[in-house]
């Protein structure tokens, strides 16, 4: 629904969900820098799916994308933004399932035209999304503190190379990038108890030198 900024009058309403859905929910809204609109929400198809629908400023549908990971339970975006070039960005949970049935965030790209440009996908589920100045993409999430970064110019990059960032909120706050296998999965307990209890992949960190501590010095080395 789009109103009048000055009167709050309504302009115009559009009503839109996929033909095979029961219904369907806006949940986040972006503009783009033509001044069309981008909306993303969930559509019930079974489970809940990802629904996205771009609009003219009129109101007239431009496209529409739904995602269905195949994951038997409900996905559901959680961000949506446009970038300079018209690539809009969703971010959210979503399948494929990871091993031992974790729920994994997705980060997806369409064209103007509404074409699936490219996914990423992040080890914990997402729930929001910004664009850097070099154009690529950074995905915030997880049960700590979770960042992780795409590069939409280089896809099969994006979907294996995540920066992780974990936060104790009383001691260190550090930061670590990593290139692994998809499919792996990692740990993390803090000095709080909390954590996975399964063992933690053994890995050394390449770019360990990057480990700082927020209130102290340097905590450089690296770790596995």
């Amino acid at each position: 629904i789009a109103y009048d900024r000055v009167t709050g009058a309504r302009l115009w309403r559009t009503d839109k969900k996929p033909a095979d859905a029961g219904n369907a929910a806006g949940l986040r809204i972006s503009m783009a820098p033509d001044g069309s609109l981008v909306a993303t929400g969930q559509a019930l198809r079974g489970f809940l799916d990802w629904y996205t629908v771009a609009f003219e400023a009129t109101g007239t549908v431009r496209w529409e994308a739904v995602r269905d990971g195949g994951l038997n339970t409900d996905e559901i975006p959680a961000a949506v933004l446009v970038l300079p070039d018209g690539t809009s960005v969703v971010t959210g949970k979503g399948g494929p399932n990871l091993p031992g049935g974790f729920i994994p965030g997705v980060t997806a790209g369409y064209s103007p035209s509404g074409a699936l440009l490219w996914e990423a996908f992040s080890r914990l589920a997402t729930v929001w999304a910004a664009a850097l100045p070099n154009g690529d993409v950074v995905a915030t999430g997880g049960y700590d503190a979770y960042l992780a970064a795409f590069s939409p110019s280089r896809q099969e990059e994006a979907a294996y190379a995540d920066t992780y960032c974990f936060s104790n909120t009383h001691f260190d706050s550090y930061s670590y990038s990593n290139s692994y296998t998809y499919g792996n999965r990692y740990t993390h307990s803090d000095s709080h108890g909390y954590g996975n209890a399964e063992p933690v992949l053994s890995q050394t960190y390449a770019d360990a030198e990057i480990c700082t501590d927020t209130k102290g010095p340097s905590n450089a080395g690296a770790e596995t």
